[in-house]
């Protein structure tokens, strides 16, 4: 026997993500930013001047800034763009 009349209902549509929440991800996704920033204007000061190097403890900071920086871009790129459909 078979069973046709059975089947499985199809799985309810994905439901979007909130405005509240794609907010409050560009929000912080600007203020990381920031940090990143900072670590573009230390730079080139830095380089501005006489002395160009810099302390090891100078490039972990900017290095660390920098990470703070590229993971606002992110947060703001994958707020903009939301959920990727399969």
């Amino acid at each position: 026997m078979s069973e046709s009349g059975n089947a499985p209902s199809p799985l309810p549509p994905a439901q979007g993500r909130s405005g509240w929440l794609t907010v409050l991800m560009v929000i912080v996704g600007i203020v990381l930013l920031l940090p990143g920033s900072c670590a573009l204007v230390i730079v080139l000061t830095s380089f501005s001047e006489v002395r160009r190097y810099f302390d090891s403890d100078m490039v972990v900071l900017i290095l660390i800034l920098v990470v703070l920086g590229a993971g606002g871009a992110f947060l703001i790129r994958a707020a903009i763009r939301g959920r990727r459909r399969t």
